[in-house]
């Protein structure tokens, strides 16, 4: 699947964001609550993902407790977004009907990677997984961007990455922004050439 939507990417001349994500110290919670109890975790956090995502996004399962989440039409500040409101929503998820509360441990770690020139599916994957590897580098529980620096500022904005990041909320009343009505994403009217 990958491979043809790199291909359909490239020809339409759309980005493409890869989000691996990994669940946080999932071994010792299969350890601590055996290994029912993680298939539990990994179905609740498989619904959580797909929940969030909109129709044209897919998610799969890439091996243990790691996915991958393929984000077409979607630039790298986009792709932060979607990976942040992931972030919150597995952190928020109730593993067991039983409890009340969100269990705090069940968190996960996220790697964003954006499809550039001469990148295969290979590379892609690679670049998101370096990313992953810083976010859980970071401390885990967060999203990293497989770019050294930040993405670069909107042309007549002061809204720079960190600012999207610590209030996405900011994106919306941007007036380079808008939202899809059919999905309910943001996405950019028209996109700066920087940012894809």
């Amino acid at each position: 699947m990958l491979p043809a939507m790199l291909a359909a990417a490239r020809s339409a001349g759309q980005p493409l964001s890869l989000v691996m994500l990994d669940l946080d110290h999932f071994k010792r919670f299969n350890d601590q609550h055996g290994h029912l109890a993680g298939d539990d975790v990994l179905r609740t956090a498989a619904r959580v993902i797909s929940a969030a995502l909109c129709p044209s996004d897919f998610a799969v399962r890439y091996g243990g407790e790691e996915m991958l989440v393929l984000l077409p039409g979607t630039c790298a500040m986009l792709a932060m977004v979607v990976a942040e409101r992931l972030c919150q929503r597995l952190r928020q998820a109730v593993i067991f009907d039983d409890m009340r509360a969100p269990m705090s441990h069940l968190t996960g770690s996220f790697g964003v990677a954006v499809l550039e020139a001469r990148m295969d599916e290979l590379q892609l994957v690679a670049a998101a997984d370096a990313a992953l590897y810083r976010a859980k580098k970071a401390g885990r529980d967060r999203v990293a961007l497989t770019l050294d620096k930040p993405a670069p500022e909107k042309p007549g904005s002061d809204l720079g990455f960190e600012k999207l990041r610590s209030d996405p909320e900011k994106l919306r009343s941007d007036p380079g922004f808008g939202e899809t009505a059919e999905h309910g994403r943001t996405v950019w009217r028209s996109p700066p050439t920087g940012y894809l």
